[in-house]
């Protein structure tokens, strides 16, 4: 499909509620759940126009028992994607529990939107830090764009 233009920095992210509302759904792509790899799928089709085809067979879950499995899966799909700036609307890559398993999407100043288990779709900063784990910054292994 289309591969993303890097776009102008956006201060206004009232565009940004509608999402904040989404519950988290274990491999869900819509408004009426998404997991963190559905929240910036969705968000890049709808704000964006870019349709990121998924393959058939997903992760098994979202757990951490299932992180070995999400970690291959990921590997595996990175070579659809680009390296890129941290940028809004760039890909962000993070590790969790030693493994690249956790995407959000980049606002920009710092700031990305992505979904947890718990808490749904959310806003964070790379300055802030989830319990037990490194600030976010520490653990992003990297910004990508959909090459299509």
């Amino acid at each position: 499909m289309m591969g993303l233009a890097a776009a102008e920095p956006r201060s206004d992210l009232s565009w940004t509620v509608p999402y904040l509302r989404i519950p988290f759904v274990e491999r869900g792509r819509s408004m009426r759940g998404v997991d963190c790899r559905g929240v910036v799928f969705l968000i890049l089709e709808r704000e964006r126009g870019a349709v990121i085809p998924e393959p058939s067979a997903l992760y098994a879950g979202t757990d951490l028992k299932d992180a070995a499995g999400q970690a291959a899966f990921v590997r595996a799909e990175l070579g659809r994607w680009s390296p890129c700036a941290v940028q809004p609307f760039a890909a962000l890559l993070f590790e969790a529990a030693g493994l690249p398993v956790h995407v959000g999407l980049a606002l920009g100043d710092g700031l990305f939107i992505h979904a947890r288990k718990g808490a749904g779709v959310t806003i964070g900063h790379l300055d802030e830090a989830d319990p037990g784990e490194a600030r976010w910054g520490r653990r992003l292994l990297g910004a990508y764009r959909h090459d299509g």
